[in-house]
């Protein structure tokens, strides 16, 4: 799944993807970003829509993840 749209929130960021999480998905999940493992996924659903495209996880604020491939390890 491709990351389109990155928001920071404190130690946390919102990563909106291209492609709805698999249903097989669950929280504390990590997650693999070109080389590097972000913990703490956790499905972030809006009011509006019942999609599974964003996902909030812990962020250290090392890499620009726009455009970068997220693998569910």
């Amino acid at each position: 799944m491709k990351i389109i749209k990155v928001f920071k929130f404190g130690n946390r960021i919102l990563l909106s993807l291209d492609n709805n999480l698999p249903e097989s998905f669950r929280n504390n999940t990590k997650v693999l970003i070109d080389d590097f493992i972000l913990e703490d996924a956790i499905i972030s659903m809006d009011s509006e829509n019942n999609n599974r495209k964003n996902v909030s996880v812990k962020y250290d604020g090392k890499v620009d993840l726009e455009g970068k491939e997220l693998i569910l390890i």
